[in-house]
């Protein structure tokens, strides 16, 4: 499995059923080529050390929110947000790999919603997270 799509599963299953991280991640651990657990581990840690940040980032850029059974999706989300702010991964290949990580989810109508939505963020990254840090004032 890709470690984006193995992440968002892991951030999933802590925010929405309460598992521990260390379990949630030893389960994900053994499904993604040796080569790219680091990496999964960056951004499941990452990604749940920032998700407040970044959950209040994605509900600027959606419209309306996910239902409750996209919660994957909403994860796959907050992976890619994580990666375009905090880390030195290349933005075109966090985008490219996130929106493909859609399709191993079996969500491949969330590709275009994931692409549209961290783009945005490539965009208007700036101004977003300052109204954000706007309201936060508030």
């Amino acid at each position: 499995m890709q470690a984006r799509a193995a992440a968002a599963r892991v951030v999933d299953a802590v925010i929405r059923q309460g598992e521990s991280l260390d379990v949630a991640l030893a389960r994900w651990l053994e499904r993604v080529p040796p080569a790219d657990r680091g990496l999964l581990q960056e951004l499941s840690y990452g990604t749940l050390r920032w998700q407040p940040r970044l959950a209040a980032l994605a509900g600027r850029l959606l419209h309306r929110p996910l239902r409750e059974r996209d919660g994957d999706v909403s994860a796959l989300l907050l992976v890619g947000l994580y990666q375009l702010s905090y880390t030195r991964v290349p933005a075109h290949a966090a985008v490219a790999e996130t929106v493909a990580a859609a399709t191993l989810l079996r969500k491949r109508w969330a590709a275009s919603l994931l692409n549209a939505g961290l783009r945005r963020w490539q965009r208007e990254g700036e101004a977003l997270g300052a109204a954000l840090a706007g309201d936060a004032q508030a």
